[in-house]
């Protein structure tokens, strides 16, 4: 058609008028649409096609994907019905979809003034996909929103035996956070006991004992993700944290000068800094119906636009400023010849770092074996 989309739309027009062709016109029509950008007229050539019996995928395909653009969740889930009893996608693509765009539901419905709706919504989400932490994190506000807290906190303990994310724990601690702080950490205990082992108990764990003053039992929790290559600027901070408040000076500064250039967490940047997590807009939640829907995992729509981050961890808001304050002042000592020297101080700072988690073990069984004498 030489890109004339004049004289191709008055062609398949023209093939419309035909019944035998009429299937091909509304292809062609549909395709133009998107080519254009009109989602209304996507919408009304595919779905003329897909709600013939022997419709074709493509008919299915075009039009999800408008019924996205536009924000029309419920059309969407109907189609999205459709196409699964035609099998045009399989039962855990489908099931993952429908998760999230009865969360986009739910978003809006509340959005809108209708908390009973969205509750009712959100809860169907996380039921489908308990793994979907912005499901569960939605249905668990809405519900202790609604003074519902019972039913908030098995939301989340049954997501966190699945996937557990920060924000689920941040989600867990708010529920809990006018209760004396013995009840708050037997709650937190409950939560890590449905997965013990994973990096987000690890670090619940870890904050506990340094919360209580235990730095020698948070230094041992936190010791397998210290031996991570990749460890993230989270559990430096933490470290950090728990060499601070075991005197030891150096291996703090190690510790707060990697936490400023360490790998920053992706899980944590979904925690917008002003308000709750996972704050989507209508766009961030069709990028999760294609991305979690076909893959199952969790994109981070936050991370990806660069947008501002809470505080690592939540423990210490400064503790960032602190780590780029520490570099300033690495920076500074050598005027003369600052470049070469804030590369070496980082490139020691990393050494520092890498033979303390070789030594870890050792400094901890050292620890502990003092603190069996003191008992």
């Amino acid at each position: 058609m030489n890109g004339d989309h004049e004289q191709a739309e008055a062609y398949y027009k023209a093939l419309a008028e035909h019944e035998e062709t009429a299937r091909v016109a509304q292809h062609g029509l549909s395709r133009l649409g998107k080519q254009q950008g009109k989602a209304e007229t996507v919408i009304a050539q595919a779905r003329a096609a897909f709600e013939a019996p022997d419709s074709p995928k493509w008919a299915f395909d075009h039009l999800f994907e408008a019924q996205l653009d536009v924000g029309d969740w419920d059309g969407a889930l109907e189609s999205l019905e459709k196409a699964e009893k035609r099998k045009f996608l399989d039962k855990e693509e489908a099931r993952r979809r429908k998760a999230v765009l009865l969360a986009a539901r739910a978003d809006a419905l509340d959005e809108n003034g209708q908390p009973g709706p969205a509750l009712e919504a959100a809860r169907q989400a996380a039921a489908l996909a308990p793994d979907f932490a912005p499901a569960v994190a939605l249905a668990a506000h809405l519900a202790a929103r609604n003074g519902e807290t019972r039913l908030a906190g098995q939301l989340i303990e049954k997501a966190w035996a699945r996937r557990p994310h920060p924000a689920l724990a941040q989600a867990f601690r708010d529920l809990w956070r006018g209760e004396p702080a013995k009840v708050q950490a037997k709650k937190l205990k409950s939560l890590i006991r449905h997965n013990p082992d994973h990096k987000e108990s690890l670090i619940l764990k870890a904050e506990q004992a340094l919360d209580g003053g235990d730095a020698v039992t948070a230094l041992h929790v936190l010791g397998p993700l210290l031996q991570d290559q990749d460890v993230t600027d989270r559990v430096c901070v933490l470290a950090g944290r728990a060499e601070d408040m075991l005197g030891n000076a150096v291996d703090a500064r190690a510790w707060h000068i990697r936490a400023a250039s360490a790998k920053i967490d992706p899980d944590w940047s979904d925690l917008d800094p002003d308000g709750p997590a996972f704050d989507y807009s209508q766009d961030d939640w069709r990028q999760l119906v294609e991305s979690y829907g076909k893959t199952g995992k969790l994109t981070h729509p936050r991370a990806e636009r660069g947008e501002r981050r809470r505080p690592v961890a939540g423990l210490d808001a400064n503790r960032l400023e602190k780590a780029e304050s520490v570099k300033d002042d690495i920076r500074k000592e050598d005027d003369a010849s600052s470049a070469m020297a804030e590369q070496n101080e980082v490139d020691e700072a990393g050494s520092a770092g890498e033979t303390d988690r070789k030594n870890l073990a050792r400094r901890l069984e050292s620890l502990l074996d003092k603190d069996k004498k003191t008992d």
